[in-house]
């Protein structure tokens, strides 16, 4: 059984939240007043007076910037949605970086095992090949 802060746990653990992740968004929300171009119109004569708020949500799509117009009523959906994304991206980098814990404690305990068998082998052969010593016959 893994340790309980070994990057295998950690691995499983974020995997856990991956699966746990609501409705995801993209993007940045943004609230924004416009004129309407009614010459006659109070938001025509002052910029104090812009129609709004509206709130937009702008993403990146390929090369292109899309926005979309996203309703008053879901406003507060749509934040939630984006800040699980968020969440996602900064579930992703962490699992990417216990992954590569976990690789390269593999590695390690694969290379620690290969070396102690060398040893084990290098050993036994020195013990096996080495002629029997021979008693110290008395000088004639």
């Amino acid at each position: 059984m893994p340790a309980p802060n070994s990057p295998a746990v950690r691995r499983q653990h974020l995997l856990q939240q991956l699966a746990a992740l609501g409705d995801l968004r993209p993007g940045s929300l943004v609230q924004t007043y416009r004129k309407c171009g009614k010459p006659n119109c109070a938001c025509a004569q002052s910029d104090q007076h812009k129609h709004g708020p509206y709130w937009m949500l702008t993403r990146k799509v390929g090369r292109t910037t899309r926005t979309r117009a996203i309703p008053a009523a879901a406003v507060e959906a749509t934040r939630a949605q984006i800040a699980e994304c968020q969440r996602l991206r900064q579930l992703v980098a962490e699992l990417i970086e216990a992954s590569e814990q976990a690789c390269q404690a593999q590695l390690e305990a694969a290379r620690n095992a290969s070396e102690t068998t060398a040893d084990a082998q290098e050993n036994s052969a020195h013990s096996s090949s080495s002629p029997p010593s021979k008693p110290n016959s008395p000088a004639s």
